[in-house]
């Protein structure tokens, strides 16, 4: 487990740069621009906030449980690796059918094809900028491993709570889930 994870850490890790590299670097929210309002000294106190929070999300963090109102039994595993601005996930649940390797769908019995179906439910990947705004942590995809989701910005309330990073929210097939997060890093 510790060689994948540290491989899948590495895979994420360079997937962040690239992103960034792409993007020019890390972005400002809207939250984080400095506004010529009157008003400097509440908006820099604010901005020195949100600054804090991302600064505590930062860093690579290991699936510790998934629980959701549709399948509460599944047992699940993941990485996700939070930068100054950006975000990549990748979890799945820990019994998953084993597909061949080569397969291709059209050789595949309806057993079989039924069988990807049920695999690739049970995954989730995704990577984009986020926004904190108070203890609402939203993510603009970059790329996501179903493209249907594109234009979506899901959300998740978090609270960091014992050295676990909690999120609560809706997925994008309307379960309701809670994620605990370790850190690993």
């Amino acid at each position: 487990m510790v060689q994948s994870r540290s491989g899948a850490v590495a895979i994420l890790s360079v997937l962040l740069l690239l992103m960034e590299a792409r993007m020019g670097g890390s972005r400002q929210t809207s939250q984080e621009k400095v506004p010529s309002t009157p008003n400097r000294t509440d908006k820099t106190d604010q901005e020195a906030q949100i600054s804090d929070v991302r600064h505590k999300l930062q860093g690579v963090w290991e699936l510790e449980s998934y629980r959701s109102t549709i399948k509460p039994e599944e047992k699940w595993v993941g990485i996700m690796i939070i930068t100054r601005g950006y975000i990549s996930r990748v979890y799945m649940a820990k019994a998953r059918s084993k597909l061949p390797f080569d397969y291709e769908t059209q050789k595949l019995t309806c057993q079989q094809r039924q069988q990807v179906i049920e695999s690739y439910k049970l995954f989730r990947a995704g990577s984009g900028q986020y926004d904190v705004s108070g203890s609402t942590l939203t993510i603009e995809p970059l790329s996501y491993y179903n493209p249907v989701n594109f234009g979506k910005k899901p959300r998740r309330v978090f609270r960091l709570q014992d050295g676990a990073l909690v999120l609560n929210g809706v997925s994008s097939n309307g379960d309701r889930v809670e994620e605990v997060w370790k850190r690993v890093e």
